[in-house]
């Protein structure tokens, strides 16, 4: 698959308030009808990713939020990427998952685990750059 570099994504990206599901239908289909996927930076239900996904047809890439718990995840009809690196429709996402810590709860991390999670990546993500 050739890369096309003039290509922009549009992208929906929500966390923490679930706003968007006082919005009806039709608004919401109209004012993210051009967007090409639905991006959650977590903290928000499983009941309300679904209906964004339901109602604007589009697919979901999610991480953690500080205040997510595994009874919370994994969502069936999404690509959980915490901690992980993929290459969505010729776009390349690394998915870093949590907060900073501060009560040490899950999906809270240090600095230097962060980096760390990062790290992890890196020779993925260069060897992908290499092959496309």
């Amino acid at each position: 698959m050739k890369r096309n570099k003039k290509k922009k994504y549009k992208f929906l990206c929500v966390s923490d308030i679930e706003i968007l599901a006082d919005m009806e239908e039709d608004f919401l289909k109209q004012r993210f009808k051009d967007i090409d996927f639905i991006m959650s930076a977590g903290d928000v239900s499983n009941n309300y990713l679904d209906y964004l996904v339901s109602v604007l047809n589009k697919d979901l890439i999610c991480v953690n939020g500080n205040h997510t718990y595994n009874r919370d995840c994994p969502i069936e009809f999404a690509k959980v990427i915490n901690g992980k690196f993929i290459k969505y429709k010729g776009l390349r996402i690394l998915g870093l998952d949590g907060s900073k810590v501060y009560s040490f709860q899950e999906h809270q991390y240090s600095e230097s685990q962060m980096k760390m999670k990062i790290l992890k990546n890196i020779f993925f993500f260069v060897k992908v750059l290499t092959l496309f």
